[in-house]
């Protein structure tokens, strides 16, 4: 049980928020995690099941207006009742986000106020570069440092390779392979346990995240199931996400496998992830250019000596046009939202005056 905010990861970033706010009369807690509209919050006093105030979900407009797992938010307290009310949400530090699931066009943030985000990726039949080049650029945007993870060594043919390949996509980025099974691997990202530090692992299912978090921590935090022989993946185990804190102050964030990675944010979130690339856009002869066919274009260049790979421009292109498509719909996404908004704000107004005047 922590026995200081700063356990739980509050350092100098929310002291000093919370010493300028006004919400003086509510204390802070962070989201352990969600349950269907309610939420476990934990803070020095120890867990409370929360539920957001009636002004808060009025209020909203966007689901990131409400709490997701990491955020710090400001809590009243109910005496006796081990419960509490969410009154409000401290500005976030870092956020992992991705487009939400769906033909809506708006952000699903998956975890807040993470320091380190490892992107977990198994070295079998089904490692794939262009995954791991999406995940790097939802990780980057978020603010928080990127580690690639790649489980699973014992069961590839020639992991150097897959290193090789992984770094090649990872770049700026550091990258380890590990073995659960021979044990291998494990002593250099055991140093990103660090007290009041908050680390969340990303992949698809079967990555072998939860067997990854036990290992690291040496006890069973999360249940696990065997490897099937068929496609040597492990059967999906994380229901929801869920922040725990070790005994020696660590944090951890563990997330379900993402079936998708839809990307959310502009062009320049690209810029991180295939810095490459965009260092050799910048000396292509016209400043427009689409790398298609123009004359004194830097990047069809380099792709003609092959220094960069065809594999890697072609996924570098097509988030390129994910990207402009999702910038040209969320204008309209955000003015339908308002005027849904303005709508229940005159409904509720119209209810209040009929109940005080009556019909007239």
């Amino acid at each position: 049980m922590p026995t200081s905010l700063h356990d739980l990861g509050f350092n100098s970033f929310f002291e000093n928020e919370f010493s300028k706010s006004e919400e003086k009369s509510f204390v802070p807690a962070r989201v352990i995690s969600e349950h269907k509209g309610m939420y476990r919050i934990q803070n020095e006093k120890g867990e409370f099941l929360a539920e957001i105030s009636g002004k808060m979900r009025f209020t909203a407009v966007n689901r990131d207006d409400f709490p997701t797992v990491g955020d710090w938010v400001y809590i009243q307290e109910l005496e006796g009742e081990n419960k509490a009310i969410i009154h409000s949400i401290f500005p976030r530090k870092t956020k992992l986000s991705r487009k939400a699931p769906g033909k809506n066009i708006e952000e699903q943030i998956l975890c807040a106020n993470i320091d380190t985000i490892f992107i977990v990726q198994p070295m079998d039949s089904t490692f794939n570069p262009n995954r791991i080049e999406r995940y790097l650029t939802i990780a980057w945007e978020s603010g928080a440092i990127p580690i690639v993870i790649l489980t699973k060594k014992d069961l590839c043919d020639s992991p150097e390779s897959i290193l090789l390949e992984a770094e090649s996509v990872a770049i700026g980025t550091k990258v380890y392979a590990v073995s659960s099974l021979l044990n291998d691997g494990f002593d250099p990202i055991q140093t990103y346990l660090i007290h009041g530090k908050t680390i969340v692992f990303i992949g698809q299912s079967g990555a072998g995240k939860s067997t990854l978090i036990n290992k690291l921590i040496g006890k069973e935090l999360q249940k696990t199931n065997e490897i099937r022989d068929i496609d040597s993946r492990g059967k999906h185990t994380t229901t929801h996400r869920e922040l725990f804190v070790l005994d020696d102050g660590g944090l951890l964030i563990d997330t379900p496998g993402l079936r998708e990675i839809q990307l959310w944010g502009d062009e320049s979130i690209l810029e991180e992830t295939f810095s490459d690339i965009e260092e050799l856009a910048s000396q292509c002869k016209f400043p427009d250019c689409s790398h298609e066919s123009e004359p004194g274009c830097a990047v069809l260049a380099a792709l003609a000596k092959e220094e960069i790979s065809a594999k890697r421009f072609e996924n570098y292109s097509k988030m390129k046009r994910e990207l402009a498509f999702l910038e040209s719909k969320m204008d309209e996404s955000a003015k339908m939202r308002r005027k849904q908004k303005e709508k229940q704000l005159q409904k509720m107004i119209g209810e209040k005056l009929k109940q005080k005047y009556g019909k007239r």
